[in-house]
């Protein structure tokens, strides 16, 4: 059997603070972002309707960012899909008028 030290071993007698942190919105894509955003948003409304006098005690700036977050990912899907369309219609502006151009000189061949 292998024996390994324990890691623990190194820190002994000594006051260090090590915290783990692991934000697991950061893992979620937009779409489970939003409805996570939604779930969590109903049950804090749920939680402060039976105790208000709590809701003044805590701080929403975390919430708020993570719904600004949200938001801003729905803006830049709808304006990429906005610039989608424009380029497809400059696109079928473009096949018209070259497809107009050619009717018209056809039609001089064909007098």
């Amino acid at each position: 059997a292998r024996v390994r030290g324990d890691p623990e071993t190194c820190l002994a007698n000594k006051t260090l603070d090590i915290t783990m942190f692991m934000e697991p919105t950061c893992l979620l894509t937009e779409e489970e972002s939003a409805f996570a955003l939604k779930v969590v948003t109903e049950k804090i409304k749920m939680i402060f309707e039976t105790n208000p006098k709590v809701c003044q005690a805590v701080d929403f700036g975390q919430f708020t960012r993570w719904a600004e977050f949200v938001e801003g990912n729905d803006g830049r899907k709808l304006r990429k899909q906005l610039e989608e369309q424009q380029e497809k219609v400059r696109d079928l502006e473009q096949n018209l008028k070259a497809s107009k151009a050619s009717d018209a000189s056809h039609l001089h061949t064909l007098q």
